[in-house]
């Protein structure tokens, strides 16, 4: 049985390296993208949709063979998981505007929180699942740029918002399921390991917390992208 979960504490030589080489891929990724027609683009987004699904049921396979798969921890209902989700559908998707405006969202900020302070649950220190957890991660980040940045695909001025509602949303599905599966997906019954900043106090004060830590990171990242698209080599996208 595979139970453990294996954390990376901040600042570490492995924390280091982990996210220089993350740094380095994504700036290899954003590199390629500039130089690529709108056809090449969509071809390259499909690749990274094909990498995720294959990795997706790789690690599902792996733990199915292992004798360890399970509803409680294996089912894809953390935020990055649906986010990893939404990107691995985004080409059959024919209205893809919704979907990309909430995962926009989900996918970076989400992203970025779990590659700052990663935890790699249901880790038995198999280098795939340890690779595939910074690919997974990378990529719910990188997707959403790259799109919003190259694609032209927008977001409305109350997107932000209507990401946080969606959270909260997402949030009164995930707990009554958690209750009757006796999981913790979305960290919503005890919080992660990792020494996370963001999480203060015990249940269920560290989730009110949240709450607010998390509609001002929507809205922070709606305004920096709106605001100071130099920063990441964006253009504007006018609404």
């Amino acid at each position: 049985m595979i139970t453990e979960s294996y954390t990376i504490d901040l600042f570490t030589r492995e924390w280091t390296i982990n996210n220089l080489l993350s740094l380095g891929v994504f700036w290899i990724l954003w590199s390629i993208a500039k130089r690529l027609s709108q056809s090449q683009l969509a071809r390259m987004l499909m690749g990274m949709s094909v990498v995720l699904f294959v990795g997706f049921v790789y690690q599902n396979a792996y733990f199915i063979a292992h004798g360890s798969w399970n509803l409680q921890e294996n089912l894809p209902f953390h935020l990055c998981g649906l986010s990893a989700l939404i990107c691995m559908a985004f080409p059959l998707l024919k209205n893809k505007q919704p979907w990309f405006a909430f995962v926009f969202y989900t996918g970076i900020l989400g992203g970025f929180q779990s590659l700052f302070t990663p935890q790699i649950n249901h880790y038995d220190g198999h280098l795939p699942l340890y690779l595939l957890y910074y690919v997974d991660h990378l990529s719910i980040i990188v997707m959403p740029l790259l799109m919003y940045a190259f694609q032209k695909r927008g977001l409305p001025r109350f997107s932000w918002f209507r990401a946080f509602l969606n959270l909260n949303l997402l949030t009164v599905i995930i707990m009554p399921l958690n209750y009757l599966l006796d999981a913790n997906y979305m960290y919503l019954n005890r919080p992660p390991d990792v020494d996370n900043p963001f999480i203060i106090g015990d249940w269920p004060y560290y989730i009110f917390n949240l709450e607010l830590v998390v509609l001002v990171l929507t809205f922070g990242l709606y305004f920096l992208v709106k605001t100071l698209p130099e920063l990441l080599g964006l253009q504007k996208n006018k609404f």
